[in-house]
């Protein structure tokens, strides 16, 4: 379903900023359990203007973020800007990471641990929502020892 909205938008769909839909999620997330105790690193430049609609960004960044709320133990790093005529968002953290195999897994909509709350569809969805815009989402290890979740599209039209 969320697929099938997201790709509805046609023609009439214009670009969303990131940052007020960023700044949103990530306050209501500092008020959850396990949010108020972790670091919320946010560097996103105020341009950064995501193709599809703010419901859109919202369901995306919901799940993502929540995701990383979950799993770090101390911090979350939200970092973006362009690169070469595209626009780029990384959602990193500390938490234990995951393998190659559990990444492919989630990539094909797997749940890859039950220990938490959660349908364990969120990064699925997430991703579904980014490519029906025209988005690209890649999983990989962060560098603080998390997952790093990174988001590719072009740069909106004006």
């Amino acid at each position: 379903l969320a697929r099938a909205r997201a790709a509805s938008g046609g023609l009439r769909r214009r670009a969303c900023p990131v940052g007020p839909a960023l700044a949103r999620i990530v306050g209501a997330l500092k008020r959850l359990p396990e949010g108020e105790s972790l670091r919320w690193e946010i560097a996103v430049p105020e341009n950064l203007a995501f193709p599809g609609d703010e419901g859109d960004l919202t369901e995306i960044l919901g799940n993502l973020l929540d995701n990383a709320r979950k799993w770090a133990h101390r911090r979350i790093r939200v970092s973006g800007g362009a690169e070469g005529g595209e626009h780029r968002l990384v959602l990193e953290d500390d938490g234990p990471g995951m393998s190659e195999a559990a990444i492919a897994g989630i990539a094909r909509g797997r749940r890859w641990d039950e220990t938490r709350p959660g349908t364990g569809f969120g990064i699925a969805i997430a991703r579904d929502l980014a490519e029906a815009v025209g988005a690209r989402m890649r999983l990989s290890r962060s560098e603080l020892g998390g997952l790093r979740v990174e988001m590719r599209w072009p740069v909106p039209a004006a």
